[in-house]
């Protein structure tokens, strides 16, 4: 029963998904985007996200096993950071398209990024449960399917 409860959930996750990809439409368009624009627009709309187009210069990057992080400051804490976090479910197209190390291959690149920027808390304390003592906010553009990122010619 579980089973199916999840298989379920899944089938509908993955059509919202789908939903949400095919009808992006960007609240805003940024040429050589300001990232503390970014910030500030994602900090006034919170909790809801804001739709755009985005063009961006990555320092650096990281993986964790949900996600990859293509950052705009090389330390991914800095407050002046904004965080691409590519969902792990488009992992397989980047590895295709760029290699086993996709990360490594766009730090130093100029991207252009459709996706939803939005504030999120990130929580430095042990607490299992909300709410949480200890917390700062970072801000991510999310990104579901390859196709919301391509690589800006300089």
């Amino acid at each position: 029963m579980k089973l199916i409860i999840i298989g379920i959930a899944l089938i509908l996750n993955s059509t919202a998904l789908q939903a949400a990809a095919k009808t992006f439409e960007p609240d805003w368009v940024y040429e050589d985007t300001n990232v503390m624009e970014i910030i500030r627009q994602a900090s006034e709309a919170a909790p809801d996200d804001v739709k755009g187009e985005y063009t961006l210069k990555i320092k650096s990057a990281g993986k964790t096993k949900s996600a990859l992080f293509l950052n705009t400051e090389a330390n991914f804490r800095d407050p002046r950071n904004v965080s691409v976090a590519i969902h792990y479910r488009a992992f397989k197209a980047f590895r295709k398209e760029y290699g086993n190390e996709a990360q490594d291959f766009f730090v130093g690149k100029k991207i252009k990024v459709q996706g939803e920027a939005k504030r999120v808390p990130i929580r430095i304390s042990n607490e299992k449960k909300p709410p949480y003592k200890h917390y700062y906010f970072q801000t991510y553009i999310h990104v579901y399917k390859s196709s919301q990122i391509s690589l800006v010619d300089e």
